[in-house]
């Protein structure tokens, strides 16, 4: 982070607006802030000179929480606004165009399509209406030609279903005090069974042992 805002104030740097986009940040610890807090003390004046407004994207949960309060405690000389959404972001700093750039980057980094990464996004913040019909509506598909496309990439709906249930599910068990039944219904499995299941066959372990194992870490 502490090189990449090296760049943003260079010498080739115009003033202009920043974009931010921590959506995939999963685990920070919080000793390795301190470089960045202390670049960003003691480099106010360039600070003033170069960067006009800042657009945050924060991750989900916990975390988001504490990307999102960084700069209310290291204080900056222009404006910070915090988005869930990167398109939001972009839009604030008038660059709308940056938010379809930025996500091609990161699907290219990835090898993943863009029809999967969307898919991906909807799918953990809607699993309680998480049908086939659904999230063919939110990418523009039917549900037809959704199954064929994601076919193609050698994967399917119920693959994905799955992958987003247990990503969600983890950060409930890691940052919340839900029982293991609670957090079945809350990732919308039938049963604590069904969500055991399903959870040990994605990542090895049992949720309480995946639970266990992250506290004592």
């Amino acid at each position: 982070m502490v090189s990449l805002v090296a760049l943003d104030l260079g010498p080739a740097a115009v003033p202009h607006g920043t974009l931010v986009d921590l959506r995939s940040l999963g685990h920070a610890d919080p000793q390795a802030l301190a470089p960045l807090a202390e670049h960003a003390r003691s480099h106010t004046a360039l600070v003033r000179e170069k960067v006009q407004r800042m657009a945050l994207v924060r991750p989900r949960g916990v975390l988001g929480m504490t990307v999102a309060g960084f700069y209310e405690v290291i204080r900056v000389p222009y404006p910070v606004k915090v988005f869930d959404d990167l398109a939001a972001g972009a839009s604030w700093l008038a660059a709308g165009d940056l938010a379809e750039e930025i996500a091609g980057v990161i699907e290219r980094a990835r090898g993943v399509s863009p029809l999967i990464v969307q898919l991906r996004g909807w799918l953990e913040t809607h699993l309680a209406e998480a049908t086939l019909a659904a999230a063919a509506r939110a990418v523009a598909r039917s549900p037809r030609s959704l199954q064929r496309d994601l076919s193609k990439h050698g994967t399917s709906f119920a693959s994905l279903l799955g992958s987003a249930r247990v990503q969600v599910a983890k950060r409930l068990l890691s940052e919340t005090e839900l029982s293991l039944t609670q957090v079945a219904y809350e990732v919308g499995c039938a049963s604590p069974q069904h969500f055991s299941a399903m959870f040990r066959r994605v990542t090895g372990q049992s949720p309480s042992q995946w639970r266990a194992r992250g506290r004592a870490r």
